[in-house]
């Protein structure tokens, strides 16, 4: 039997406000695209942000690079950012001198809304809404529980 379940921001599920015999199945299809931005913190006063369109990309100096930081202590190939579940992931490509979230070196990690990215002397702040955004008004996905 199809179940109906609402998705919520940040993740939590509830009881869906339409009848599950109303609820399309196509529904789960049609999730909005989140936007992720990256705000880079610059000690001048002048804050880029990186609106991260197209997922994974590439953080680095080369010019090949989705984000391009020139940054010395910036390797040409740096770090990936990948949408999963929801949310910003930051996964670090053999870096030398390191990927940091919050101060603390990581390899990969879930990249939270205001969590700080800093890679080598440059450092974003992440902004974006987490977990599923469903487009119905309704907020129902389909499932099969």
């Amino acid at each position: 039997m199809l179940g109906c379940r609402a998705a919520l921001l940040g993740g939590v599920v509830g009881p869906c406000s339409i009848d599950s015999a109303a609820c399309p199945a196509r529904c789960e299809r049609d999730l909005i695209k989140m936007k992720f931005k990256l705000i880079e913190l610059n000690p001048l006063g002048h804050n880029r942000k990186v609106v991260l369109d197209k997922l994974p990309a590439v953080l680095g100096r080369s010019s090949a690079s989705q984000i391009l930081v020139a940054d010395q202590w910036v390797s040409r190939r740096h770090c990936e950012l990948d949408e999963v579940d929801g949310f910003l992931v930051v996964r670090d490509l053999g870096s030398r001198h390191g990927t940091y979230v919050n101060g603390t070196r990581v390899s990969e990690a879930r990249l939270l809304p205001d969590d700080k990215l800093t890679e080598g002397l440059t450092s974003f702040v992440a902004s974006y809404r987490g977990g599923v955004r469903p487009a119905r008004p309704a907020d129902c996905l389909a499932t099969d529980r």
